[in-house]
């Protein structure tokens, strides 16, 4: 099985760290930030060449580095919560804000279930690439959109309603198996890139993309569905209905004589 780069990068940078004496803060910061951009290399090339496997174009996004001093509040977020650049942010794509999310909608109004799962449950090395590709989406990680329930429909009333520009959902997901867990972050499609209704329309009614193997990273557009359903522990027909109905077989004797 082969290892993506980017979680490599995570399992060598502590044993660099102890072996690296840094004379200034300087010299520890530019290290820190050389590491940051080749592991930001490695992710967008994973990204390419899963784009290129499906015979799609890729669009990168470049690595902001932001100016020493500078004011700007998300600096002190951390690092996979922080929005995208502003300089390489699209504007085709929107930003979640509380205006969005209402209550009460129109007749003919669109609308979709809008939430996004807590970064911090996932691994250290998941975080990093979360918020990479939320930034190569054009989208940001939305703080007051965070619930558990956002993981399953069990609890739809819990979760909040952003209204829409057009009647399409979207969800993206990354799945981590070894822990059992699993990133979700769901809304309106225009707040996750620019939204071609040509090519919308052409899909099916609930239609899920693989856009990462090896990271498990899926996208998820509905069309009628206002929760675009991702989830990781969604079985399909063949792994979870053979074991359902052997075991009837196998239990139905048993309920006639018993």
């Amino acid at each position: 099985m082969r290892i993506p780069g980017l979680i490599i990068i995570f399992l060598i940078i502590p044993a660099i760290s102890e072996t690296i004496t840094f004379r200034t803060e300087e010299e520890q910061g530019r290290f820190l930030e050389a590491l940051k951009k080749r592991e930001y290399d490695l992710f967008q090339e994973e990204m390419k060449r899963e784009s290129e496997r499906r015979g799609q174009r890729f669009t990168g996004v470049a690595l902001d580095h932001p100016t020493p001093g500078s004011n700007d509040y998300s600096n002190m977020l951390p690092e996979e919560l922080r929005p995208p650049s502003q300089k390489h942010h699209r504007p085709e794509a929107l930003t979640a804000t509380e205006a969005d999310v209402v209550n009460e909608f129109g007749e003919n109004d669109n609308w979709c279930f809008a939430c996004v799962t807590p970064i911090t449950k996932m691994k250290p090395e998941l975080r990093r690439s979360i918020r990479n590709l939320l930034e190569m989406r054009r989208t940001t990680y939305p703080i007051n959109l965070v619930s558990d329930d956002c993981l399953s429909a069990r609890n739809t009333s819990k979760l909040k309603k952003q209204k829409c520009s057009f009647k399409y959902c979207q969800t993206l997901s990354v799945v981590d198996r070894e822990a059992a867990r699993s990133f979700v972050i769901r809304g309106c499609a225009e707040h996750f890139g620019a939204v071609n209704v040509e090519e919308f329309e052409k899909k099916s009614d609930y239609s899920c993309e693989m856009l990462h193997e090896g990271l498990e990273v899926k996208e998820c557009i509905c069309k009628t569905a206002k929760y675009c359903n991702a989830g990781w522990n969604k079985r399909s027909a063949s792994s979870s209905g053979a074991p359902t109905i052997i075991m009837i077989i196998f239990l139905l004797p048993c309920l006639i004589f018993f």
